[in-house]
């Protein structure tokens, strides 16, 4: 006979039981989380859903819903670098409304060549652009920035596709923005105005205004 040590055996009956009960409980919690997170998600913002496509990996371009932060933030300079890749952007001391860091986003995102500083002031009214300005491209202020407009010159080919009610940032939000037809490099200078949209009387808007458009300008004037 085979004497067994204390302590040995095959357990309590009641373990397997004990343990089912508990992974049937846990089974129950994840169904319902499961559950709640379908119903919770449906009525979260795009930017942060769980469920929802998303067209490409750029995590800027895919938080540039209507209203968001990212879209008051970026969305001139995106436009830009598609736009006009290797531009030579002109931040003048009509400053007042522009974002913080832009030089960096102009680098960044809009692709520039090279950003300058200049120490004169240009008033540019869209009004006073003249007949062969257009607007490539604009978006609406928000949290995070000013309304904004890219004004080229119909003079120097080729001729983009004019806004239609933000095509360009609506390409870029459904990742279609290598479909939008990009020109050479200008030379834009970045300009506040007040605001086109009356919705913002009194606030400043952004304007990248091709500078050929400026009565005036001397592209000697920028060091």
């Amino acid at each position: 006979m085979i004497a067994r040590a204390p302590g040995s055996g095959h357990g309590s009956p009641g373990a397997p039981v004990r343990l089912l009960v508990v992974l049937g409980a846990l089974a129950t919690l994840i169904v319902l989380n499961v559950v709640q997170l379908v119903s919770i998600d449906a009525s979260t913002p795009s930017t942060f859903a769980v469920f929802e496509e998303r067209p490409h990996a750029g995590i800027v371009e895919l938080s540039m819903v209507d209203g968001s932060n990212a879209a008051s933030r970026y969305a001139m300079t995106l436009a830009l670098g598609h736009l006009a890749p290797g531009s030579t952007v002109i931040i003048t001391d009509d400053g007042e409304g522009l974002v913080d860091r832009v030089d960096e986003r102009l680098y960044g995102y809009g692709r520039a060549d090279q950003v300058r500083e200049v120490g004169d002031d240009i008033a540019a009214e869209l009004a006073d652009l003249g007949a062969h300005a257009y607007v490539a491209a604009s978006g609406p202020a928000g949290s995070r920035g000013p309304a904004w407009r890219i004004v080229l010159d119909d003079r120097n080919p080729p001729v983009l596709a004019e806004d239609d009610e933000g095509a360009v940032v609506g390409a870029i939000r459904a990742g279609d923005a290598d479909d939008i037809a990009a020109g050479p490099a200008r030379e834009l200078a970045l300009v506040a105005v007040a605001a086109g949209d009356p919705a913002y009387a009194g606030e400043p808007e952004n304007v990248l205004v091709e500078t050929s458009l400026l009565a005036g300008w001397d592209p000697g004037d920028a060091p």
